[in-house]
């Protein structure tokens, strides 16, 4: 888009993000949909390489894996059922005496990404190793002391 027409125009939606560019013209305030589009098709053929159930699996353990470990951090809640047939790879917590966005603006601090709505949420993908698991659940018992 052409920057000196920039101020002519007038977005139809509500956009989250204010200031100048085209950034406020994007709907909600999402990013830019081919930031997504591109690896999409790396994404697919890897899970039809490695086979749905074994990507599922793979999921699950690390899922289970989170959800034992931050239930056994004092001062963490596991809001996600324990059950891995009713939680897939996102599971929702809270530490006591912490702000939601606090416990991911700490975790970001030591290169561990979490994301917060309702409560932080961790999640889990087929490419996460036990180790980068471990240091998320390390991270989260050093803010919960």
């Amino acid at each position: 888009m052409a920057p000196d027409v920039l101020d002519q125009l007038r977005p139809t939606f509500v956009s989250f993000i204010s200031g100048g560019g085209a950034a406020p013209l994007s709907p909600g305030g999402f990013l830019a949909l081919h930031a997504f589009a591109l690896p999409v098709p790396v994404a697919v053929a890897l899970h039809e390489q490695l086979g749905r159930a074994r990507v599922a699996a793979r999921i699950t353990q690390l899922s289970t894996r989170v959800k034992q470990g931050l239930s056994r951090i004092p001062g963490v809640t596991v809001h996600t059922p324990g059950d891995a047939e009713l939680s897939a790879g996102i599971t929702c917590f809270s530490v006591a005496g912490h702000a939601h966005q606090q416990v991911v603006d700490d975790a970001a601090t030591r290169r561990v990404r979490l994301s917060t709505s309702t409560y932080t949420r961790i999640g889990t993908a087929v490419m996460n190793t036990s180790a980068e698991i471990d240091t998320a659940l390390n991270s989260l018992a050093d803010l919960a002391r």
